[in-house]
């Protein structure tokens, strides 16, 4: 289906016209990413089916799953499927099911307010200093002003580099 890295609009509704489909990127999301075929295909029977589940039903799941799902998402570039080992895995690309639904984290919108307080403590403790409602030495204000916005600044790197390591995939794919 696709050739770039980057799945297109068409190629996400396309492949979210699946309830299967969905919740089998759904549970191996929740698996961490990677999981063996044999247990997503019992994990999306548990979810169709509300009565206890056969081994043949899994099995059944199992075959839907190998033969035409996971094609499908591997060829649009979501999952890369492991032949030898029976295990999925997701690939960087899901996160274009976030971006294509709108629900991508709002984490990277409150980071210029956290800066903007930050800024305005600063501003008030200055004020305050020169006004001398505040008898601390400006020095000292200055360092911890310094020390603040350093971690500040450290926080936001570690927080956005670990979610950009991390597959989002929003929980409304799935039914219910």
């Amino acid at each position: 289906m696709s050739s770039s890295s980057e799945v297109d609009k068409d190629q996400i509704f396309e492949i979210l016209s699946s309830s299967r489909r969905r919740q089998l990127l759904y549970h191996l999301h929740r698996r961490g990413g990677a999981a063996d075929l044999r247990d997503l295909a019992r994990d999306v029977a548990t979810a169709e089916v509300e009565e206890p589940i056969d081994e043949d039903v899994v099995k059944r799941l199992y075959i839907s799953l190998y033969q035409t799902h996971v094609p499908k998402l591997e060829e649009a570039g979501l999952i890369h499927y492991h032949q030898e080992e029976r295990r999925v895995e997701l690939t960087g690309d899901v996160g274009a099911i976030g971006r294509v639904l709108g629900t991508e984290s709002n984490d990277n919108k409150r980071w210029p307010l956290v800066y903007a307080l930050l800024g305005l403590a600063a501003i008030v403790t200055v004020v305050t200093i020169e006004m001398g409602v505040l008898p601390i030495s400006p020095i000292v204000v200055a360092l911890v002003l310094a020390g603040a916005l350093l971690l500040l600044t450290v926080v936001h790197y570690y927080l956005s580099t670990r979610r950009k390591a991390e597959h989002t995939l929003p929980e409304s794919i799935i039914d219910g």
